[in-house]
């Protein structure tokens, strides 16, 4: 092997390493839902053009999803079914796509959580994340450290946000949540930051000051919690 060769090898694991320790790297179900989808596209006779004409999303979109280098959003799923008569195929996907937003760490015990009956939490310093608003969940990640990509960042604020389908399906999960008052005290006084009341996804907010949430952060030395 050339020198130039070594060096580009060495360079091209430099950057998986990277990417793994960003979360950058992408899961294998995206590719896993992206081949069949372009497999049912080119069996009707689509260009990626027509696809994403018919869908309402971008050629850039549906090339990126396809190669499984963007995950498919349930809006895409939906559309690409009906259009492709993909016969429930990319559906029975989507839970598992969805579910490679979240850290790895953490996707196992999503599995449980979406199957659960019951659950009882007790979150002394945080508000749990089934109860977080878009804002609040989205400052803990820009938070993280080592500090994640701004992609990454999105995945894991819809992915977490996602879970909270639990709130609402049926038959009703029974949840209990005990909240330490650290918490409660940030989220009393960052703006923009907001907390879902967890008896009414659309009622009472808390909201969360600024001074308070950059010492909490300072002691907590940042977050990587679900």
């Amino acid at each position: 092997m050339s020198a130039d060769n070594m060096v580009g090898t060495e360079g091209q694991a430099n950057s998986r390493r990277r990417r793994r320790a960003e979360g950058e790297e992408k899961p294998a179900i995206w590719v896993g839902y992206g081949k069949p989808a372009k497999l049912f596209r080119t069996r009707k006779g689509l260009t990626r053009q027509e696809l994403a004409d018919a869908v309402g999303y971008s050629i850039e979109q549906v090339a990126s999803i396809e190669q499984g280098r963007r995950p498919a959003k349930a809006a895409f799923t939906e559309a690409t079914e009906r259009v492709l008569g993909a016969d429930g195929v990319l559906a029975e996907l989507r839970e598992d796509v969805d579910r490679a937003k979240l850290p790895k760490f953490f996707q196992d015990f999503a599995s449980i959580e979406a199957e659960a009956v019951s659950r009882f939490d007790y979150d002394p310093l945080l508000v749990p994340g089934l109860l977080q608003a878009e804002g609040y969940t989205r400052a803990l990640f820009l938070s993280h450290y080592p500090p994640l990509g701004d992609e990454t960042v999105e995945l894991h604020t819809e992915a977490r946000l996602n879970r909270q389908k639990v709130l609402t399906k049926a038959p009703i999960v029974q949840l209990s949540f005990i909240i330490g008052e650290a918490a409660l005290t940030v989220a009393e006084s960052v703006s923009e930051v907001v907390v879902r009341d967890s008896k009414n996804m659309t009622g009472a907010r808390v909201h969360v000051g600024r001074e308070a949430w950059a010492a909490f952060l300072s002691d907590s030395g940042g977050c990587s919690v679900c």
